[in-house]
């Protein structure tokens, strides 16, 4: 039974020192099996616990169901003493209940995660409209040019007040692409620096950008001012330059790489964004290659969304989920070859949830837990807000000085299906607005997150390429238990 621990495991899934009574019957109800390049998985779906069996302990899991664990040694022919040790230790995983009494608590894990969420606060302030950019996926749908409409400063003051004021450990301010109001982001994010240094705030301030006008002199204002920026770009200019163009057709990759450049040679925290669409996910290595050369802090990958321009033109640019996992496979196995480090940050902060460990939930975005509309609001340039900007179909109004928007509980409830998922602890029941999709909010609970598949096949491919790879890393000792602890 091989398992790993991480360095900063929750509280609530720290295995269990306790044993089951004597003579107790075992039942493995919840726990799934899941065949992977490492052997059978066992994975209870509630709590995400896990372990890799051998196919001798798979068999004595299976015999466990419903029997103590002297029956299990009589129905399988071992000793009742090895079973026994095997059932203590699967008992203290999390793995098999006893008498109807399991080991980890799935609702203390969950408050536990949501605490950890409730520690920042995301405000995503969206400065100006428009965008000098026509990508065909677009999901605002930019391709049909509109008059740029900007923030009024004196509200976006008052708006960084309420956000920085909050009683919370961190605040994040994500101002959006700030091209057409770079007169104003400047004044905001001196402004709020000053208002969190006299508060005392931790303040992380974000821009999220084409890279196309980046200046030298307004890059190192962004250095100097510690934010950190978030590049979209799709490849190399034969992939990228496919989909990201300028109004005029022509592609938008050398400058932004221009950008990219800048950005990092001036030390400024640079993650990619690459969006995964009909253009470019027949070459995974060619996205992932060219975007590791760029030295960037980080990368991500984001299958296209089914909205705005790409939502008109699905056939020719949406991709299906046996195609989105195929290019996880092969990214994730380019990245192997080179270094666990150069996972790209999902599939990075997915491990980490698969392992229980904390960091994991940093962010908890893509899940139930996420906190839209009160732990992470959008305020659009004309002062409206909405729970997230990734889905502006998804509309609720919202005013008033609390920086909150309702969400009705129904968002939030878990389809059957998440339900009886193997992924679930790990995952957290997908984007609770993707499965709102813009249908009314009241039924938007019985639905999937349309991607669904995409972190299906993210764990799956976890656990066949990299969770053997750290398993046998942490037993040979090439992985230092600084980093992990194996079991």
């Amino acid at each position: 039974m091989r398992y790993l621990l991480p360095a900063r495991p929750l509280a609530a899934l720290r295995p269990s020192t306790r044993e089951p009574g004597a003579g107790a019957v075992l039942e493995p109800d919840g726990t799934s099996i899941v065949e992977t390049r490492g052997g059978p998985l066992a994975v209870h779906g509630a709590t995400g616990a896990w372990a890799l069996l051998d196919p001798g302990e798979l068999e004595i899991l299976t015999a466990l169901g419903g029997r103590t664990a002297e029956g299990a040694a009589a129905a399988t022919g071992r000793s009742p003493e090895a079973v026994g040790r095997f059932a203590r230790e699967l008992w203290a995983r999390g793995l098999v209940s006893a008498a109807g009494i399991r080991s980890l608590d799935a609702d203390r894990i969950d408050e536990e995660i949501r605490a950890i969420g409730r520690r920042t606060f995301v405000l995503v302030l969206s400065l100006a409209s428009g965008c000098n950019l026509a990508c065909r996926y677009c999901y605002w749908g930019q391709a049909t040019p509109h008059p740029v409409e900007r923030m009024d400063a004196s509200l976006a003051e008052a708006i960084l007040v309420r956000a920085i004021d909050r009683a919370v450990d961190r605040v994040v301010v994500d101002f959006g692409e700030v091209a057409a109001a770079e007169d104003l982001f400047r004044r905001l994010a001196r402004f709020a620096r000053d208002r969190a240094t006299r508060t005392g705030r931790e303040l992380h301030l974000l821009v999220q950008t084409n890279g196309t006008r980046l200046a030298p002199e307004f890059v190192r204002f962004l250095a100097e001012q510690g934010v950190q920026a978030g590049v979209s770009l799709d490849g190399p200019a034969r992939l990228n330059d496919r989909a990201r163009v300028f109004r005029n057709g022509r592609g938008a990759h050398s400058p932004a790489v221009e950008g990219v450049r800048r950005l990092v040679g001036e030390g400024v925290g640079t993650w990619l964004v690459a969006t995964i669409g009909r253009h470019n996910v027949a070459e995974p290595e060619g996205v992932v290659g060219e975007l590791l050369e760029l030295g960037a802090s980080d990368h991500v990958f984001k299958p296209v969304l089914p909205l705005g321009d790409a939502g008109g033109s699905w056939r020719e640019l949406g991709i299906e989920v046996d195609e989105f996992r195929a290019f996880l496979a092969r990214a994730v196995r380019f990245a192997l070859g080179r270094s666990l480090d150069d996972l790209d940050l999902s599939r990075r902060n997915l491990l980490f949830r698969a392992l229980g460990d904390a960091r994991g939930w940093a962010n908890p975005c893509i899940s139930r837990r996420c906190g839209c509309g009160t732990g992470r609001v959008v305020v659009e340039s004309n002062g409206s807000r909405s729970p997230c900007p990734r889905f502006p179909g998804v509309r609720p109004a919202g005013d008033g000085p609390s920086l909150e928007v309702e969400v009705p509980p129904a968002i939030f409830a878990l389809p059957g299906e998440c339900e009886r998922c193997p992924w679930l602890g790990a995952c957290g029941g997908g984007c609770p607005l993707g499965a709102a999709g813009g249908a009314a909010w009241s039924s938007a609970g019985t639905a999937l997150d349309p991607h669904c598949g995409s972190y299906r096949t993210s764990f799956e491919v976890l656990f066949d390429e990299v969770v053997p790879r750290l398993v046998a890393g942490v037993a040979s000792g090439s992985i230092g238990p600084c980093a992990l602890v194996s079991r």
